[in-house]
């Protein structure tokens, strides 16, 4: 078991069996889904020649970064406390990572 794994059991779903990751924010969704065809998956995950589109084409992995910024609705507002050169410096690149996959034992 991967640290951050998730562990399906008998009636329960545990996401974290083993450790965590600070800030990760890995979390269970519940769907109405019962079940998905082996097609249905290569479309949601997509990324290939033969499946375009999906969560590998639009979500940048690893160190990996949107090209554009991304919405600042998403991000806090940036008053007098927050309007720091550190911030300002970074703010740019911070709303190019929104929405971003991470590396390790990140997932989806």
């Amino acid at each position: 078991m991967p640290i951050g794994g998730v562990l399906a059991a008998d009636g329960v779903v545990v996401p974290n069996a083993v450790g965590v990751d600070i800030g990760c924010g890995v979390c269970a969704v519940r769907t109405n889904l019962t079940s998905l065809s082996h097609e249905d998956i290569k479309n949601i995950f997509g990324g290939s020649s033969t499946h375009q589109g999906g969560i590998r084409s639009n979500v940048p992995i690893g160190f990996n970064k949107h090209s554009k910024e991304q919405g600042v609705h998403l991000m806090l507002d940036l008053d007098d406390e927050w309007n720091t050169p550190i911030v300002n410096q970074n703010f740019s690149l911070a709303r190019k990572q929104l929405g971003t996959l991470g590396g390790g034992n990140h997932f989806i």
